[in-house]
């Protein structure tokens, strides 16, 4: 059962990792933060929910409130060692320039073995950043780019443009797509593959 709104409102950690919730969960705090996403764990800015059977279903629930600004102070996502396949993924992606996405620094979703290359290749799309603003020359490679501010002024045109740190699962350590979207962005992405 999900927290009703006004509950817990100085929560920052929540923690519900290793409890076997299931997509049923997700289902409930997505109805939940729909229903109040001012008031339901308002302050939570690291949400953990490893290991917690959690598939394309219920990660594609949560991602709709969260596009919409549910859980603003939200900064780190923990979702590994679950069951989310590439259209749990990409539904996160699909969402990742609206509401609460924009803040995310984190995003956790080793372990996730469902996951493949095709929906690591949908994920690094959507991470890619689309130049908008003219100064940027299109011949500088990562090595050129000068040092300073973002080449983006007001953000790249990128899912999760806050993003800093990226986990995926660790069969996919020589997914090179991956790899040049999150070097691409300024600042960069760390991504790291964990089993």
């Amino acid at each position: 059962r999900a927290p009703p709104a006004g509950a817990l409102p100085k929560l920052a950690f929540l923690d519900l990792g290793n409890n076997s919730l299931g997509d049923a969960f997700c289902a409930a705090l997505a109805d939940a933060l729909s229903a109040d996403p001012a008031a339901v764990l308002r302050c939570v800015s690291r949400l953990t929910l490893s290991a917690n059977r959690i598939g394309c279903a219920g990660a594609a629930r949560l991602a709709g409130p969260v596009a919409e600004g549910a859980l603003p102070r939200l900064q780190f996502l923990a979702l590994a060692w679950n069951q989310i396949g590439d259209a749990g993924a990409e539904a996160m992606a699909a969402r990742g320039k609206l509401g609460t996405f924009r803040r995310l620094e984190g995003l956790y979703l080793h372990g996730n073995r469902a996951l493949s290359t095709a929906g690591l290749d949908a994920l690094a799309a959507r991470l890619t950043p689309e130049p908008r603003h003219s100064q940027i020359d299109a011949r500088l490679t990562l090595d050129d780019r000068p040092p300073g501010p973002p080449l983006w002024p007001d953000g790249p045109s990128c899912a999760l443009p806050s993003l800093q740190t990226l986990t995926l699962p660790k069969g996919h350590a020589e997914h090179e797509g991956m790899r040049v979207a999150c070097s691409a962005r300024w600042p960069y992405v760390q991504v790291k593959f964990w089993s």
